[in-house]
């Protein structure tokens, strides 16, 4: 059972997202608070696997709440759950050390997907972010020949999907491979294009303009 701690300060989304977990046999809601201090105050009594942030909060923004959750304990796993989509909260979120963000108006399939990648160790940047983000893939690219030619046919599928919007689970299903497999192809296509995390390539994306979100 994943255990997540959940802060934002808005009570209708908290009680949308502890509903939207009921029967749930994979995640589970420990701890729920309104503002930072409350999570600093008390989480550790709760040992939550990851933590769902809101980017703004009323005493501290998320990417600092996240910067202090990391300085109490380097491997905490991080997910930021934003209203806002922006170029600035997104570098801001990654810099801070946050493994996913997602959208608030993403579905609950997609919150538990991240929250799931975040708990198993993988970056998540949901729906909008992700198609933007390999779209980046491809026009890095066609810009380069070398990279063009070192990817293989299925890498290419792979990137194509991925450039579309589509999920992990979504491409498995297109190409009949696992979302495990997904992911090997994705890391070998980041490999090739020398980058070693989404995080690198919302940055590299950012500082050339490349995201215009």
């Amino acid at each position: 059972m994943i255990k997540i701690a959940l802060v934002d300060d808005h009570k209708i989304l908290r009680d949308g997202i502890k509903l939207s977990l009921i029967g749930n046999t994979t995640i589970a809601l420990v701890f729920e608070a309104a503002n930072a201090m409350v999570l600093l105050e008390n989480y550790k009594n709760y040992n939550p696997d990851v933590f769902v942030l809101d980017m703004n909060l009323p005493d501290i923004e998320g990417d600092e709440l996240c910067k202090k959750l990391i300085e109490e304990n380097p491997d905490a796993k991080i997910l930021i759950l934003s209203g806002q989509v922006d170029e600035t909260s997104l570098l801001r979120a990654v810099k801070a050390g946050a493994k996913a963000y997602v959208s608030k108006d993403a579905g609950t399939d997609e919150l538990i997907e991240a929250i799931t990648a975040v708990y198993n160790n993988e970056e998540y940047f949901g729906g909008k972010i992700s198609k933007l983000l390999f779209k980046t893939f491809s026009k890095l690219n066609s810009e380069n020949p070398t990279h063009q030619n070192s990817l293989s046919e299925r890498e290419t599928e792979v990137l194509k999907h991925f450039s579309d919007g589509l999920t992990y689970k979504e491409i498995g299903e297109k190409l009949f491979i696992s979302p495990r497999t997904v992911e090997t192809h994705k890391n070998s296509i980041m490999s090739k294009l020398d980058l070693k995390t989404l995080a690198d390539l919302i940055k590299w994306a950012i500082r050339n303009g490349v995201i215009q979100i």
